[in-house]
């Protein structure tokens, strides 16, 4: 006989555990989202931190041009006077100086100007030749700000941090595992239905050759064993020759007889050889042999 179904099953309670799964990842969603906001905060913030640092430096050139054309109109007004005869050398040795250190201060505005200038091409993802011409905002109209207590500034600044709102997010969907880890230990309720048709030959949709079927089952792990003890495994080492050990000691519990260990890196000449078979040898064969020894006795 031939057979063409149909089966569904539902679960229809499992301890809340796929209800806080899904409550989970969806709170990690948000996080991702937050932290996406997040970042893009920081790309604005740092973008005006560096416009303005370039405005600065512009700035700074305008001055450092003004100091050198007035210590400039200086030094040559000083040196008409010298050659009138009414003025004095150490007058112009000052201006020199003068100039000399705007003439300094000029290159290093400059300097801090083509630095920020490229760092904001940088934050941009502009070009490193694209021509940048930075202007003043409109100045902000001069309103008293509203005064708020400590709670209401806290709670204003809380809105503008979406990395904060992500660690919430977080927070939820780490609570949310948890739940869902619980409900792991309750019972499940699950029902599933069927709807076959068997027949010889050809296939006949009627209710002759239909086959219904329906069931509801619960099922609850109350203990999962199998497993050695993470301290046991400690104990004996958590490498190939104490993990051996260990086996060889479930071999002897089983009434085995006769069991052989095997262990490589006998082989220390040409390093240290008493410091390797005092550290190496000597220690790791005691321990494991005293541990095999007092489980044989107990």
């Amino acid at each position: 006989p031939q057979e063409v179904g149909l089966g569904a099953s539902w679960v229809l309670f499992d301890g809340l555990a796929t209800e806080f799964t899904h409550l989970g990842t969806k709170r990690r969603y948000l996080a991702e989202q937050q932290i996406e906001a997040d970042a893009r905060r920081l790309l604005v913030q740092t973008v005006a931190v560096g416009f303005y640092g370039a405005v600065r430096a512009q700035d700074g050139i305008r001055i450092a041009q003004q100091q050198e054309s007035v210590n400039q109109a200086l030094l040559e007004d000083t040196e008409k006077r010298i050659r009138a005869g009414t003025g004095m050398e150490a007058d112009a040795l000052n201006f020199k100086q003068r100039l000399n250190r705007a003439h300094v201060g000029v290159a290093e505005a400059e300097q801090l100007n083509r630095a920020a200038m490229r760092a904001l091409r940088e934050l941009l993802a502009l070009p490193a030749d694209t021509p940048l011409t930075l202007t003043y905002p409109d100045a902000e109209p001069s309103v008293a700000p509203e005064l708020l207590d400590t709670e209401q500034q806290l709670a204003a600044a809380l809105q503008d941090r979406p990395d904060l709102h992500a660690l919430t997010r977080l927070v939820d969907a780490a609570r949310a595992d948890v739940t869902a880890a619980r409900g792991g230990h309750w019972p499940e309720l699950k029902a599933s239905a069927e709807l076959n048709y068997v027949g010889d030959g050809e296939f006949v949709v009627d209710e002759e050759h239909r086959e219904t079927r329906a069931a509801l089952g619960l099922t609850w792990d109350w203990f999962q064993g199998g497993a050695v003890l993470a301290n046991v495994r400690e104990r004996y080492g958590m490498n190939m020759h104490g993990q051996s050990v260990l086996q060889a000691r479930r071999l002897i519990e089983a009434g085995v007889r006769y069991v052989q260990l095997f262990d490589w890196g006998w082989d220390f000449h040409g390093t240290n050889p008493n410091e390797d078979i005092r550290d190496g040898l000597t220690k790791k064969g005691d321990r494991k042999s005293t541990r095999l020894n007092s489980s044989h006795r107990t």
